[in-house]
């Protein structure tokens, strides 16, 4: 069905450039009604600047008055996201001692047990203990 629907559509396109060809004085706005007494002058758009495309163009003039303003701003961006970085990389790092809150069984436990457990635990069991 769509394949179709795909072979009419084709077709009216063919046959809407072949009326161009044949007559393109009356194709040349589709939307218009297609009359012999309508001049192409009312088919044309409105002659504006915006229409034409015939606007003004912005170009900026860098010299010391535009540039120097953007340049003091911009830093007045930047100045304290710089001045909070380097405080924080200021910050300072303390050792902490910890100390092993463990009871005599487990520590006796884990100087005779310790280093086979970390052994089974990597999958590298010794022969002897």
């Amino acid at each position: 069905m769509k394949d179709l629907i795909y072979l009419i559509q084709l077709f009216l396109h063919s046959v809407k450039i072949l009326l161009m060809a044949i007559n393109p004085q009356q194709t040349l706005n589709t939307n218009a009604v297609a009359d012999s007494g309508e001049s192409i002058k009312k088919q044309r758009p409105k002659d504006t600047r915006l229409r034409q495309q015939r606007l003004p163009a912005w170009q900026p003039i860098l010299d010391a008055k535009t540039v120097i303003p953007i340049f003091a701003s911009i830093s007045l961006l930047f100045v304290p996201v710089g001045i909070v970085l380097i405080i924080t990389k200021w910050a300072q790092y303390y050792d902490v001692a910890c100390e092993n809150q463990l009871s005599s069984d487990q520590k006796i436990a884990r100087r005779f047990f310790g280093r086979r457990l970390f052994l089974l635990r990597i999958g590298k069991l010794l022969s002897k203990p």
